[in-house]
């Protein structure tokens, strides 16, 4: 009888390791990696926050999915192998963010993410700078006033934009940490997006950029050369905070000069105002509508 008890109970210990490993690492696919890793504050306490783990694929993260932290502040996510990852706290705000490489085929430990936020920002939304401020110089001769070729008649058509990129369900722009207002020096991160809030007023010649070789206008035929030239020139140079990818306004207008700008490298865009409203073409080829 005691021989037996023995036996029974070197039987148990044999098996109580097998037993705790299947409780501590759940099954996951036989293609895939596992991504793990801690948050913590600055003093080294742990804290339970949501984790984000993405995919990076050009400038976009995609296949993002999210884990709580636990009371220890470990995270642990599975994903595809073969690929970069954008590992970071849900929100931008806060300082510390990583990358994970999983172009080796095994598991990663990142380490300990430290739970930071960056300082407060936003628009600057100030007194905007009069006429006077204004840097821009487009002279009379430079606004060309075109023969008329017809296009008063279909006014309301709108140029086609080629720009086809844009941020969509699954796919957001990889911002980088302590993302502030979008300002035209960081551009390439706000391009793909449908809206912007500028973090400062910025005129049309600015958000487009280049140096303006010459301005080709079609116009209403009820519009004097002299009308022409102010209006395009007050358009140019006028400011705005906030673009859009389509028209945000809900009052009528009536578009009433189309214009081809040249840019003195050679680039090409497109103005469509009725002196208030403009839609404009940047340089990447995107059309964005704006109110003054």
């Amino acid at each position: 009888m005691n021989i037996s008890v023995r036996a029974v109970a070197v039987m148990i210990a044999a098996l109580l390791p097998v037993a705790g490993l299947a409780q501590t690492a759940p099954d996951k696919p036989a293609d895939s990696v596992r991504i793990s890793g801690r948050v913590v504050f600055p003093d080294g306490n742990p804290v339970s926050v949501p984790v984000t783990i993405a995919r990076i694929e050009g400038g976009f993260l995609t296949h993002g999915s999210s884990v709580i932290t636990d009371v220890h502040g470990v995270f642990s996510l599975v994903v595809k192998p073969g690929y970069q990852y954008r590992i970071h706290l849900r929100g931008y705000g806060i300082k510390n963010q990583t990358t994970a490489d999983t172009t080796s085929g095994k598991d990663l430990d990142v380490g300990d993410l430290v739970f930071d936020r960056c300082v407060l920002s936003g628009p600057l939304m100030g007194k905007p700078p009069t006429a006077h401020d204004l840097v821009g110089d487009l002279k009379p001769e430079q606004i060309i006033i075109e023969p008329q070729n017809g296009w008063w008649s279909a006014k309301m058509d709108l140029p086609e934009s080629a720009y086809t990129e844009s941020v969509g369900p699954g796919k957001d722009v990889d911002l980088p940490p302590c993302w502030t207002a979008p300002s035209l020096k960081n551009r390439k991160y706000w391009e793909p997006w449908p809206m912007i809030m500028l973090d400062r007023p910025v005129s049309i010649e600015s958000f487009v950029g280049g140096k303006v070789k010459a301005i080709r206008v079609q116009y209403d035929p009820t519009l004097t050369p002299s009308q022409i030239r102010d209006e395009v020139r007050k358009v140019w140079l006028g400011l705005f905070t906030e673009a859009y990818s389509s028209i945000m306004w809900s009052e009528m207008n009536r578009w009433n000069i189309k214009a081809s700008v040249e840019f003195e490298d050679g680039e090409r865009t497109w103005i469509l105002t009725d002196g208030i409203h403009v839609q404009v073409q940047d340089r990447e080829g995107k059309y964005w509508f704006i109110r003054l």
